[in-house]
């Protein structure tokens, strides 16, 4: 008995890539560190992770980055301009640590050659050129700010009391601080 399970256990590992069943795949993601902790609910930087196989249902994913699960699952659809490559945006938390990235599906992981670094630092969302210019006077190396708000709100930016200057601002997330 246990020998012929052995063999079905051997045909199903042979047989399932046949069935369209693949394991997840990242490829890379758009940032490499970021506070786990200070942002939106308390929780840390958002994480956008690019790859395949990650799936049509956001509830059947798990995303682990270091010691711990993300608690936030934002998106999950085709990446912008290339439908071939998913995107899957979470949101770290506390339990996250500096370590391996792993998308998880259907009990199946990924490969975990991603890494991300957690580091100190605060977030800050703004949606005021009064809460930017307060922000900058107060920021420290690695501080990130969320300014919502439209396209080219950059240009409400200029150099702090503190002598900070804005350098890259995107509407999004961005490091902002030199």
């Amino acid at each position: 008995m246990p020998k012929l399970f052995a063999r079905v256990a051997v045909l199903l590992l042979l047989l399932l890539p046949l069935a369209g069943v693949a394991a997840p795949r990242i490829f890379y993601t758009d940032i490499i560190s970021g506070p786990n902790s200070g942002g939106e609910n308390g929780n840390g930087t958002y994480l956008s992770i690019f790859g395949t196989g990650f799936g049509p249902d956001i509830n059947l994913v798990t995303v682990t980055v270091g010691a711990g699960v993300v608690p936030r699952k934002m998106f999950l659809g085709a990446s912008n301009g290339r439908s071939d490559v998913q995107q899957l945006s979470v949101q770290l938390g506390p339990a996250n640590t500096t370590g391996a990235i792993k998308v998880t599906v259907g009990g199946v992981d990924s490969n975990t050659d991603q890494t991300f670094t957690v580091t100190p630092g605060a977030i800050t969302f703004c949606t005021t050129v009064t809460c930017v210019n307060n922000t900058l006077a107060g920021a420290s190396p690695g501080d990130t700010v969320a300014i919502r708000g439209r396209a080219g709100s950059n240009a409400m930016l200029g150099t702090s009391s503190a002598g900070r200057r804005a350098t890259r601002v995107q509407p999004v997330v961005s490091q902002i601080w030199t």
